[in-house]
């Protein structure tokens, strides 16, 4: 055995080399689809927002008689009989 001592030199990795151009051209297909999606999802949430603010498809969600923000219910009997419980109040 020699007492001959290596000296280890760290060396830097080699950089990956380029990927290919029909790889690049489907990233890039990839890309345009993608940003496609996204203003198709970002026209769809416009639409439903603007759907929303103006009325949209429900007219009659409250029962008549109803008045949004009304906190009580006019009733006509509070009782409803044995055993039932009068929420009319």
């Amino acid at each position: 055995m020699s007492n001959v001592v290596r000296r280890i030199v760290p060396q830097r990795p080699k950089a990956p080399p380029p990927p290919p151009p029909e790889v690049e051209e489907e990233i890039e297909q990839q890309e345009v689809a993608v940003a496609e999606e996204e203003q198709e999802v970002a026209r769809r949430v416009r639409s439903r927002q603007r759907s929303r603010s103006r009325g949209g498809r429900r007219p009659n969600l409250m029962a008549p008689g109803v008045v949004a923000g009304d906190t009580g219910r006019d009733v006509l009997q509070t009782n409803l009989g044995a055993g039932r419980n009068p929420r009319g109040r």
